[in-house]
């Protein structure tokens, strides 16, 4: 009673304040991470990255399925802790033909530590393992890290690879930190929750419905941890590449790299308008037609120039040149303050 008053009287004022700041936070992530960028196809590389990482998770999915888990002889026969071993494994043999791993499990699950042992590390630990003893249970643990720690292990390879810049663009790079994370993170959950466990939890199991099958349950959730991780990926990668979320500004190098070409390519321009001009007024030929043109278009704009409407339209031309002179040197000189904003924030 008392602990669920502290929880309500906790849960009031959490409550409240999300219910007042959570809308002003969701909105404010949404126009950080709103782009006017167009939506454009992932790209090649991207979604052979995502073909793996699916395939993956196919794979990792199907592992859970009974066919492709380890036989758990207690659940296929409906045994208690207390069954004996010779009526686990006739009404065994009565439903399929015994393996090799079964004979030798025959062998070992004859006291009820071997089986609290096999409903906590799984058969093969059990079976296989040469140095552990009944009494000591943690050297099972030690027995059985390799096979919990492999899953994972080439988990986090799989992370690596998927998430290369070399192979794969930096749209799946930038997520490597996160998930290598959390990979490492499942890694070190399962060793824990192994580690921490309590084997003798089963002791008191009456019934087949009451035993904890640790390992097979374990199994399960790493798998699908593995698949909500991978899957988290995924969609990341796929949001980012597409322009859909979680575009980042480019950056102060890339922004200068574009000014720079930009101011290259101005100055290419001015430089062969020059030229050009150079070459007309020092050669003789182009200088005289030169001077004829533009005598020729004097002599029309001022015929032009004495009909009336031709002198309105100059009139509103002049007037919106004004304008568009002046909306340009405004945003010329605020491009030129980003530009010497950008120079001085770099160290």
């Amino acid at each position: 009673m008392l602990t669920s008053y502290r929880v309500n009287t906790f849960a009031l004022p959490v409550g409240i304040w999300l219910f007042r700041n959570g809308a002003g936070y969701y909105k404010s992530w949404k126009t950080q991470n709103t782009t006017h960028t167009p939506i454009q196809p992932a790209g090649p590389r991207i979604n052979l990255a995502l073909n793996i990482l699916f395939a993956v998770t196919c794979l990792v999915l199907a592992s859970t399925l009974p066919y492709f888990s380890p036989s758990n002889i207690f659940v296929e026969t409906n045994a208690r802790l207390q069954t004996t071993t010779d009526v686990i494994f006739n009404r065994l043999a009565g439903r399929r033909p015994l393996t090799a791993l079964d004979e030798v499990l025959w062998s070992k699950l004859t006291s009820k530590e071997a089986r609290l042992i096999y409903f906590t590390y799984g058969p093969y630990v059990l079976a296989n393992c040469t140095f552990c003893t009944l009494g000591d249970s943690t050297s099972y643990f030690y027995y059985a890290l390799p096979t919990i720690l492999a899953p994972h292990l080439l988990h986090v390879i799989l992370v690596a690879l998927v998430t290369s810049s070399l192979f794969f663009g930096p749209d799946s790079a930038r997520w490597r930190p996160y998930a290598t994370s959390a990979a490492i993170s499942l890694a070190m959950a399962e060793l824990w929750l192994t580690a921490a466990y309590d084997y003798r939890a089963n002791t008191r199991s009456g019934s087949t419905g009451d035993i904890d099958f640790f390992y097979w349950r374990m199994r399960l959730l790493r798998s699908l941890g593995i698949v909500v991780i991978d899957a988290g990926l995924g969609l990341a990668t796929w949001l980012c590449a597409t322009n859909r979320m979680f575009q980042m500004p480019p950056s102060i190098e890339s922004r200068l790299e574009s000014a720079a070409k930009a101011l290259e390519i101005l100055n290419f321009r001015l430089l062969a308008t020059g030229n050009v001009r150079n070459v007309a007024l020092r050669d003789k030929e182009l200088a005289v037609k030169n001077m004829r043109y533009w005598a020729a278009q004097v002599n029309t704009d001022n015929q032009l120039h004495e009909e009336r409407e031709v002198v309105d339209g100059m009139r509103e031309a002049l007037t919106r040149i004004d304008r568009d002179q002046q909306s340009l040197s405004e945003r010329a000189q605020t491009q030129a303050d980003a530009v010497v904003s950008l120079i001085q924030q770099m160290p």
